[in-house]
Order: C-alpha cells, then sequence, then structure tokens
C-alpha cells in the first residue's frame, strides 16, 4: 500500500523482469497473455484454488490492496471491469480486416479454405467469430490462417503451434496503425490498475459472455441484484463508481444505442472504438485517484 498508486500498472508484480518499463504498453499486455512470462508460477501466489494465471484479480495480493481499501467489503471474487482484448482485437478488425476477418471458417468439418474478402465498405464491421482469439480452444493459430498468410500475407511471420498472442507480439510493427493509438496504449496500462478491479458476484462474467464491456456488466448488476432493492445508488457510491452514469444514477452508454437493446453490440466502427477509449480511461483514472485519495486521508 505504501507504493500503491492510481496509475500503477499491476502487470508490473505479473512480469517482473519481463516488464517492458520504456517499450510499448500494448507489449506488456500481449506478454501478460502467455504464463511463460510470469515472475511467480507457485500456488500459493493465489488467492483463489481455482485460478487462472494471469489474471491479476486472482492475486492474493491483490485480495490484499482490496481488503484494506473496503474493509466492509462483502464478497472476494473480483473482476477486470473493462477488457482491454476485445476492443483491441475489434480494432484490428477493422484496420486490417483482409488480415484478421479473411472469408471463410475454421469450424469443425470445414475443409474449404480462406479466402480474401471483398468488402464493399473500407473497414467492416468487428465479428467475434474472427481472429485473433485467446480463448483455449483457438489460441493457437488454425492451420487455415497459416496457408492464408503463407499464400497472401508471406511477410507476416508465422508457424505452426503459434499462439495468436506471439503473432502480434512478433508482428507488432505491421499494426502500427492500432499500436500507435495513444488513447490504446493509455488503455492497455489501466486495464490492469486498481481503479479497473472491481468486487463482483461469482459467476458474473458467464452474463457478459464475449461482449466484455463495464455498461453492459453494470446493466446486468442493475437489473439482476441491485435496482430492485434499492441498493443500486448505495453500490455506485460505495465502490467509486460514479463516472459510469449520469446525474440520475442512469448508465452512461460506451457508445450510441450500445444498451438501447438485449444484443450486445460490438463497436462498429474507429468512432465507437475512440469514444470508448476516451470515456473509460477517464473513468479508470477517476475511480483509481477516488480511491486512493480516500485511502491517503483514513490513514493521515
Amino acid at each position: 500500500m505504501e507504493n500503491l498508486t492510481a496509475n500503477y500498472d499491476l502487470k508490473k508484480i505479473l512480469l517482473g523482469s519481463n516488464y517492458i518499463d520504456d517499450g510499448n504498453p500494448i507489449k506488456n499486455f500481449l506478454l501478460a497473455r502467455d504464463d511463460k512470462n510470469y515472475r511467480d508460477k507457485s500456488d500459493d501466489y493465489f488467492n483463489y484454488k481455482n485460478f487462472k494465471r494471469g489474471h491479476i484479480e486472482n492475486y492474493q495480493l491483490i485480495e490484499n490492496v482490496f481488503r484494506t481499501l473496503f474493509p466492509n467489503l462483502n464478497s472476494d471474487y473480483k473482476d477486470i471491469a473493462n477488457s482491454f482484448f476485445i476492443t483491441y482485437k475489434c480494432y484490428l478488425q477493422i484496420m486490417y480486416p483482409k488480415i484478421f476477418m479473411p472469408n471463410g471458417t475454421v469450424k469443425k468439418g470445414d475443409v474449404s479454405p480462406l479466402t480474401i474478402p471483398i468488402y464493399e465498405e473500407e473497414n467492416p464491421t468487428p465479428n467475434i467469430r474472427y481472429a485473433p482469439f485467446v480463448s483455449e480452444e483457438y489460441e493457437v493459430i488454425h492451420e487455415k490462417y497459416l496457408t492464408y498468410y503463407k499464400n497472401h500475407f508471406p511477410f507476416l511471420k508465422v508457424h505452426k503451434g503459434m499462439k495468436w498472442v506471439e503473432f502480434l507480439t512478433i508482428n507488432f510493427e505491421f499494426f502500427s496503425k492500432v499500436h500507435n493509438l495513444e488513447e490504446l496504449q493509455r488503455f492497455a496500462v489501466l486495464t490492469h490498475t486498481i481503479g479497473n478491479i472491481v468486487t463482483v458476484p461469482k459467476g458474473f462474467n458467464a452474463g457478459r459472455k464475449h461482449y466484455d464491456y463495464w455498461d453492459w456488466g453494470l446493466k446486468l448488476l442493475q437489473g439482476g441484484s441491485l435496482e430492485p432493492i434499492g441498493e443500486w445508488r448505495d453500490f455506485v457510491n460505495t465502490y467509486y463508481l460514479s463516472c459510469y452514469v449520469d446525474t440520475e444514477y442512469e448508465i452512461i452508454p460506451y457508445w450510441e444505442n450500445h444498451l438501447a437493446s438485449n444484443i450486445h453490440l460490438l463497436p462498429k466502427d474507429e468512432f465507437d472504438i475512440i469514444r470508448f477509449l476516451e470515456h473509460v480511461n477517464f473513468c479508470i483514472e477517476k475511480r483509481g485517484e477516488n480511491m486512493m485519495n480516500d485511502f491517503n486521508k483514513k490513514m493521515e
């Protein structure tokens, strides 16, 4: 607690000497997706028996921090409020659709090759079923993509058994239109700061599925357990979430119509992504600052 600040990147704890202090923060995020880069692999480093390596919110250190910040905490289950990868994935698809959104699928039983897509618009709408992936089932690049890149993008470095996070790291320079965006770099750091870690019911993420946005998360919490018993405002105030709601405690959507229906929407274009990043970066920083300011006042 003595060294903790609102903008302290907790990936430093995860990666140790592998953390790139003066490098691109997006590379640090990619490094943090591969357990070969972790500083400590011992089981006693975590708060849960069924932990996921690399998920900093599961570490005992974070549990200790939150127990200090919130002495009356009624749950020890933590989650990352705003996921970096889903927005990163969408942005890669928008800016490099021919690389990440080819024609065809990698579903079992489909033997047809991937082909160069022809889009009517310059930047097509992102789709969750396209690359890159980090889920266990698809984290290793499928042979269809290996052949596709060999035939159409021979400048990309790729080999059999390579994971998508390694592909993105090794070919980092070829995706500069995404990696040079300052707000995305800022988000890569803020993703693993205390302002982006929240206390939620266990199993909460099953409701968000792949559409990992905190405005949707708040809507699920509000409708599921808080609004009917009048605890919504207390929840927002207690956990420093006021940046995510307006003066009437209505949830602010990350982009237009994001909360307008029960259809989980991804950002449809670069404008949605920029709007999301500016809003969420401000909220994470502000929340972290408020948490630390109150803690420091109590200590004084």
